[in-house]
């Protein structure tokens, strides 16, 4: 069984579309793709800063996170 804690506590619109547009100003698409993905699909801080852009495939849709040891 898998112990889950449900989060308690969401970026806002108005935060996320600030966080994009420091991404985009950065001119780095891959943090903005990461970004995007990461908001969209409720990534985890764990997950967000270990995303690679070979975790997405856009031909078919698909967004493969790896599995991770946890402390």
């Amino acid at each position: 069984m898998v112990d889950f804690v449900p989060r308690e506590i969401f970026l806002e619109s108005v935060e996320v579309r600030r966080l994009l547009d420091a991404a985009q100003k950065k001119g780095d698409p891959e943090l903005v793709l990461i970004l995007l993905l990461a908001c969209e699909q409720g990534l985890r801080h764990g997950e967000i800063s270990a995303a690679r852009s070979e975790w997405v495939d856009l031909a078919r849709g698909v967004i493969s996170i790896p599995a991770v040891e946890r402390d």
